[in-house]
């Protein structure tokens, strides 16, 4: 067996065995010597598979073909797309990166069979109640805040996807796509093409929609345009990188929006996190045949947190009442933080106090 095909063979074995894993993410990393494979599961890096050095090239140009790159250039970073299977049907977004001992790969796995229920989203049945009474609004903002791989993009696909079976004339605007919804209009971010958050949103305006999601607001033009959009008499959902729902307003303060429009504007904050659970079995302590493997931990559970902007709420944020008011405010309404939330979880025994020390600033 030549060098070529065995690098193949390695690759194709290696590649299975991660989607049997269900890693999200796949991570070829050339070193001086050698070179490995490693796979994000459940939040967690692990190493999947060292291999020869000598092998990366050739994985690198056979990824890199089906992504439809450019195999000749390795000096800039490139961004492409494939699919990697069609039972179970997986996308794969593909990143290249120069680094000193070769490109670096990087596969984002992005699975086409997704359940959007609300059931499965691990929301209380108060918070259903919340969100889906702030679905049903014509006008407002919506926002989701939590860091990268928390699931808001698969919590936002559950809303449009509510969103959709009423009805409701649907555009997004994202940068990438992640996940295909058959019957909204979905916009993919192309700076080379000219298309921005902010352009593409005034494009989406012109064509009498009724719901608009935004991928990210990530700028101060994006946000202005977001909430002149929900001013308007449009439902906008989008997400945003904050600690928490609250710090969202810090966050859009910073960026230049006024308490006056945030207060006529903001439907609702939710804030969530992905969390391991701890395996039922072996509660934290695996034996050589648990099921979890020896990986201590069985799968993640959501962990939501949700402000609805009432009238009370909406004058505290007009008022620009201090911070420590808004946190009493939020106490005495009844609101559980995800803090709270995760303090429970660990008296039930479901996860472990460093893996929240690990989630929570």
């Amino acid at each position: 067996m030549t060098s070529d095909q065995s690098s193949m063979k390695f690759w194709d074995k290696s590649l299975q065995h991660a989607i049997h894993l269900n890693a999200s993410d796949i991570h070829l990393e050339p070193h001086k010597d050698k070179s490995q494979i490693r796979i994000r599961v459940n939040g967690e890096l692990k190493l999947l598979n060292p291999y020869p050095r000598e092998w990366h090239e050739q994985l690198a140009t056979k990824i890199k073909l089906e992504a439809k790159l450019d195999i000749s250039e390795r000096r800039i970073p490139q961004d492409g797309h494939m699919r990697l299977s069609e039972k179970p049907a997986i996308d794969c977004r593909v990143a290249t990166l120069p680094t000193l001992h070769g490109e670096k790969i990087t596969l984002r796995l992005l699975k086409q069979d997704y359940s959007f229920s609300f059931d499965n989203l691990g929301l209380s049945n108060h918070q259903q109640e919340q969100l889906l009474a702030m679905l049903m609004k014509e006008t407002g903002i919506i926002l989701i805040s939590g860091p990268t791989g928390s699931g808001k993009t698969h919590t936002l696909f559950t809303y449009l996807h509510h969103l959709k079976n009423l009805g409701k004339n649907i555009y997004t605007i994202e940068d990438p796509i992640e996940i295909e919804l058959a019957g909204i209009h979905q916009v993919n971010v192309n700076p080379k093409g000219g298309i921005r958050f902010d352009n593409g949103l005034k494009a989406l305006l012109r064509h009498d929609p009724d719901v608009i999601m935004i991928g990210e607001i990530r700028d101060v033009d994006t946000a202005k345009v977001a909430f002149q959009a929900a001013q308007t008499g449009h439902l906008v959902l989008a997400s945003l990188h904050a600690n928490s729902a609250l710090q969202c307003l810090m966050r859009l303060r910073h960026m230049g929006i006024g308490n006056d429009l945030l207060s006529q504007t903001l439907l609702g904050l939710c804030g969530q996190r992905l969390i391991r659970k701890i395996c039922p079995n072996c509660k934290g302590f695996p034996t050589d045949d648990c099921a979890c493997k020896k990986t201590r931990n069985v799968g993640r559970l959501a962990v939501h947190e949700i402000i609805t902007i009432t009238k009370s709420m909406r004058h505290a944020i007009e008022s620009n009442v201090p911070w420590s008011d808004l946190e009493r405010f939020l106490d005495i309404s009844g609101f559980q933080s995800l803090s709270d939330q995760m303090s429970d979880l660990i008296q039930q025994g479901v996860i472990d106090s460093k893996e929240v020390e690990r989630l929570l600033i």
